[in-house]
């Protein structure tokens, strides 16, 4: 049906969804990758997440969050944001969506239930937040950005009170240039940022422990 943008797959079923951002629609497979049920009309989907059920959608295209059942792909609940929403992460301690905003260097901080707005955590540079990555356990939320067009960072945030805890920036030396992804290694320890020039693996404090080319 199209280029997949975005994909989440639900622990409690092992269902996939598949978000194909060209038909502003979003897909869920089965375990076997046969499609199940579709989402339409949800606008341009450049990010999902999955918790207690419901599949999180980002419309960058209409500016909003909408969140989808897990089991009809109905649409349940939308909000309408300042911006466009890009990254998401679903919290489950907090019971949260964290959302990256473009344009507005912000991750919102969204109840997961209302979509209301609980609080913001102000980034610096471009405003690009391109990925999220959340370790539950520790409540850390990891954040990948554009800080200006030759400069990528990482940043760190506390979701116990919605602080920077700390930010590694490019530099002439390690410029994260095209830094777009940030995953959590729970079992080494480290945070895994994808870059141009390859992979970076950070300790948790955003210490590099090493680059692969």
């Amino acid at each position: 049906p199209g280029s997949a943008e975005a994909a989440v797959v639900a622990p409690d079923s092992g269902r996939a969804f598949v978000a194909v951002a060209e038909r502003g629609e979003v897909y869920a497979l089965d375990t076997l990758g046969n499609a199940q049920r579709v989402a339409e009309g949800l606008g341009r989907p450049t990010d999902l997440a999955y918790g207690d059920g419901r599949v999180y959608v980002a419309d960058s295209a209409g500016e909003r969050v909408i969140v989808l059942d897990g089991e009809s792909c109905a649409i349940i609940v939308t909000s309408t944001l300042s911006a466009a929403p890009y990254g998401l992460a679903y919290d489950p301690v907090e019971r949260r969506l964290y959302v990256g905003q473009m344009g507005r260097a912000q991750i919102l901080a969204l109840e997961a239930e209302t979509l209301a707005l609980q609080g913001q955590v102000d980034l610096s540079g471009l405003g690009f937040p391109l990925d999220l990555a959340l370790d539950a356990p520790a409540n850390l939320l990891y954040v990948a950005y554009a800080l200006s067009p030759k400069y990528g960072a990482l940043s760190v945030i506390d979701t116990t009170d919605l602080s920077l805890v700390d930010t590694v920036s490019g530099n002439r030396q390690q410029p994260l240039y095209g830094v777009d992804s940030v995953q959590v290694d729970s079992q080494r320890g480290a945070v895994l940022v994808g870059q141009y020039a390859g992979l970076l693996v950070f300790d948790c404090d955003l210490s590099l422990r090493e680059q692969l080319a």
